[in-house]
């Protein structure tokens, strides 16, 4: 019995750092607060898409700069989010504003890596090649990481110190903390100690047949 209690608090524990990880892995924003736009400009539109932008006195489309700050009214549906600027309420592409209000002059706290040499960063549009990081390259995954996800929006500090905001091929970079090989390991660590433990279980219950 007290094997078997030894190898059941060991399967607790592993899984116990698996899952939170697990679970984490995906994308995580913040509550309902405020955004800043990352692009060099956005455009503020009557409804969650391109069609209708809202205009001003002078009948152009309202247009919101980058760096300024968005109070968010509703939360991201395909990939507009419902914000409120200068006591005008629209929509905004989710992809051009970013929930963590960082300052260009204070640098994030850097939580991955490029994992190659010439690593080619894209745009907001991931439609354009804006810059290349070569292996090292320290990087803020301001939208989290999901490895299932072909492309990961990065932040980074440019040449010029300004933070540069694009997006990277997943598989080129790496997350700093546990990595992928440490998690497999504990899941099969998991799975052989469940398969002794049944073993064991089998063995001692023909036992105790046997004896009665």
């Amino acid at each position: 019995m007290r094997k078997i209690f030894i190898g059941v608090l060991c399967l607790l524990m592993c899984f116990a750092i698996f899952l939170p990880l697990q679970f984490n892995s995906g994308y995580v924003f913040a509550d309902l607060g405020e955004v800043m736009v990352i692009a060099n400009e956005v455009k503020l539109f009557e409804e969650g898409n391109f069609e209708k932008p809202i205009l001003n006195q002078n009948n152009e489309p309202v247009t919101i700069a980058h760096g300024e700050k968005l109070k968010v009214l509703e939360e991201e549906n395909d990939n507009f989010i419902k914000v409120e600027y200068k006591e005008m309420q629209g929509y905004v592409y989710a992809r051009y504003i970013t929930f963590n209000i960082l300052s260009q002059e204070v640098y994030p706290v850097f939580n991955a890596s490029v994992e190659i040499d010439g690593c080619q960063v894209y745009d907001l549009d991931q439609t354009k090649i804006i810059a290349k990081l070569n292996k090292g390259k320290e990087l803020y995954l301001y939208q989290g990481y999901n490895k299932q996800n072909d492309m990961t929006a990065v932040c980074f500090v440019g040449e010029n110190g300004k933070l540069i905001y694009g997006y990277i091929k997943t598989q080129e970079l790496s997350p700093y903390g546990i990595n992928a090989g440490v998690i497999t390991g504990i899941v099969v660590a998991a799975s052989c100690v469940t398969i002794i433990l049944l073993l064991l279980f089998m063995k001692k219950t023909k036992k105790k047949k046997k004896s009665v």
